[in-house]
């Protein structure tokens, strides 16, 4: 036995040479690329900058769907939708962002190690655009972030905190930069790899810009100077987008391939229809009230008035409901709307998800223009009506039944813009609110919190914030834990402490 044991020593030790000469080529899985076309980086980035820009369900819908009222919420235990702070919704919203502006910084340099240098400058200046409009929503949400120290590599794990004006300053000068460097001329990269417009850099110049002007609206009440400038600029370019076809849009289908998955509204619809999200009272109550045709795309009629047989009816969830209502709601389910299921869902939808859309820059132009910046308030009101025929005519809507005749009846009735500034104002929002809806519930929050526009009823529920509608998602809950000192000094400057209630610095 003795002997037996000293020889299975003396084949091991002869053996683990010949092993470990190859380690590594022998445990390098023979179809791994050396590296990742930068191609394939702006797919992913462009995937994960609108499905994931937040978690799809908890952040789009739980958090900013249900908060500005184009979702309505049932179920008792998604206590986030009804102010109640759940710190691991941040946690993900936080590393799915910075995870994302990452990745836009990879891109640059695969592309710069890839390619002849005019053509990865092209790119590159892509890559930029796509990692600023993640910096702007994670700013958006919580206020001063890192932002000149993060992302650097090395050692450095504690970067302070920079103030929300002084990251917009940046980002700005880094938009108009990365606009400038595009050049249509030099003609189109990324090919179909680049999912909003096959890499046509025209189109990419008219998404740099409205971001520049969405950049320039969100400061308009903490510094009107500036904002009043970079809007007036970006107005006399001449370059944004001008029809439905310059719309950036994720593409989704149902069978969930890599980079096109289904539209967040169907996700749920699909997988596990109990736990499917309802629409909000508000959002339902203005479409009808507007005698809106996107109604019956967007919207399915409640289950008791299909099962009558008489006329459809769509009815919203109200917004934090208080436990009496819960009881009531849950009660009588097949009374509520959710999302139409053939519209988000079909197997024939072309819905996508956007990500910035001719209508919401045609509405952007009206308030720049109803400002005076850039425009006159007769232009205010021809950007307005071309925001609202560009909201009901985009993506499928035509397909499912709605006709210039439809559009032109909407607009005679709700397409004058009348009153005050502030009613005017109050009507663009309005419109911009409902053209969000579904796509954009991270802007469409961020606008409302700057503009007070739609007014919305908060609800019953209390949460955590005493009954009003939350103005900022809180930190990471790893930051006071990692990053202790340079968070406590950001959160020192908050009127509210790392609150729901707090606001950013645009906020007022």
């Amino acid at each position: 036995m003795r002997n037996k044991f000293w020889l299975y020593i003396l084949v091991t030790i002869m053996i683990f040479p010949a092993c470990t000469e190859d380690f590594e080529e022998i445990n390098t899985p023979p179809t791994s690329p050396a590296s990742v076309p930068a191609e394939f980086s702006l797919s992913h980035l462009q995937y994960r900058s609108v499905r994931e820009k937040g978690n799809s369900w908890t952040n789009q819908i739980l958090q900013w769907g249900a908060w500005i009222q184009h979702y309505g919420n049932h179920n008792q235990g998604f206590t986030t939708a009804h102010y109640q702070d759940i710190l691991n919704y941040n946690d993900d919203f936080w590393n799915n962002m910075y995870g994302n502006m990452n990745n836009a910084r990879k891109g640059k340099e695969l592309a710069e190690a890839q390619d002849a240098p005019n053509i990865a400058a092209q790119k590159i200046a892509i890559f930029e655009i796509m990692e600023i409009l993640n910096w702007i929503c994670l700013t958006d949400m919580v206020g001063d972030v890192p932002y000149f120290e993060a992302l650097q590599g090395g050692d450095d794990l504690t970067p302070v905190y920079d103030s929300q004006d002084q990251i917009y300053d940046d980002l700005a000068q880094r938009l108009e930069a990365a606009v400038n460097s595009l050049n249509p001329n030099d003609g189109a990269f990324f090919g179909t790899a680049d999912l909003f417009f096959q890499g046509d850099p025209e189109k990419w110049i008219k998404y740099g810009n409205a971001l520049r002007l969405r950049l320039a609206l969100r400061m308009s009440n903490a510094a009107p100077d500036k904002a009043q400038s970079l809007a007036t600029a970006v107005m006399t370019s001449g370059l944004l987008p001008s029809s439905n076809d310059d719309d950036a849009v994720l593409p989704t289908e149902n069978s969930g391939t890599v980079f096109s998955d289904m539209h967040r509204a169907a996700e749920l619809l699909i997988r596990s229809p109990a736990d499917a999200p309802f629409l909000g009272q508000a959002f339902i109550e203005t479409m009808i009230a507007k005698n809106d045709p996107r109604l019956p795309i967007i919207a399915a009629p409640t289950p008791r008035s299909v099962a009558a047989g008489g006329a459809l009816e769509y009815r919203g969830v109200p917004p934090a409901l208080s436990d009496v209502q819960y009881a009531d709601v849950n009660a009588n389910l097949d009374d509520y709307s959710r999302p139409n299921g053939e519209e988000f869902a079909g197997p024939t939808t072309e819905r996508g998800q956007t990500s910035v859309s001719y209508a919401e820059v045609s509405f952007a132009k009206a308030e720049a223009a109803l400002r005076g910046w850039g425009g006159t308030e007769a232009d205010a009101q021809t950007f307005f009506e071309e925001g609202i025929r560009a909201a009901l005519s985009r993506g499928d809507f035509p397909q499912f039944g709605i006709t210039e005749q439809d559009i032109d009846a909407y607009v005679a009735a709700n397409g004058t813009l009348t009153g005050t500034f502030e009613e005017k104002l109050e009507q663009i929002m309005i419109e911009k609110w409902q053209a969000f809806a579904l796509d954009q519930e991270d802007e469409a929050f961020s606008e409302w919190r700057r503009t007070g526009y739609p007014v919305l009823d908060p609800g019953q529920n209390q949460g955590d914030t005493g009954g009003t509608i939350p103005r900022r998602l809180t930190y990471s809950n790893d930051e006071p834990l990692l990053n202790p000192s340079n968070y406590d000094q950001a959160v020192s400057k908050l009127n509210n402490g790392d609150t729901y209630t707090s606001r950013v610095w645009w906020d007022r």
